[in-house]
């Protein structure tokens, strides 16, 4: 009769993991300081990508992106002259980011940015809003 009661909690269970292959928690490391996607190695070796946690922590990750679905982002951001760039909205930093000494009016997260064309921008930002998350990382 145990088997009885039991049956709909494991069921619950299996129902909130979703794949019941694949772990329930999940561990990522938050790139608060600097994220650069990954680049194929020599000799068709993985992809990885670099995750600073902070100045003086660098991960090497397999996988990055957040569980939101959105890319890394930052706000309030200016070109090297200091003029406006990206409007008043999140500016994504889908190439990579930085947190740099150096900075543009009090602007330190550096921002490298795609534009629709492919070309691209480097910017500085006075916030980092979405950091990006990578797992799989390693010192």
């Amino acid at each position: 009769m145990f088997w009885n009661r039991s049956i709909p909690t494991l069921l619950l269970v299996f129902l909130l993991a979703g794949n019941p292959g694949s772990p329930i928690f999940a561990s990522a490391d938050v790139c608060s300081y600097s994220w650069t996607p990954g680049h194929v190695g020599e000799r068709g070796q993985p992809a990885l990508a670099e995750c600073g946690t902070s100045s003086t922590t660098y991960l090497q990750c397999t996988q990055c992106g957040r569980s939101d679905g959105k890319p890394p982002a930052a706000q309030d951001c200016t070109d090297e002259s200091g003029k406006p760039f990206g409007g008043s909205g999140d500016l994504t930093c889908d190439v990579a980011y930085s947190i740099s000494t150096a900075g543009v009016g009090g602007r330190k997260v550096l921002c490298t940015h795609t534009h629709p064309g492919g070309t691209s921008d480097q910017v500085y930002c006075l916030r980092l809003v979405r950091p990006q998350q990578c797992s799989g990382c390693n010192a």
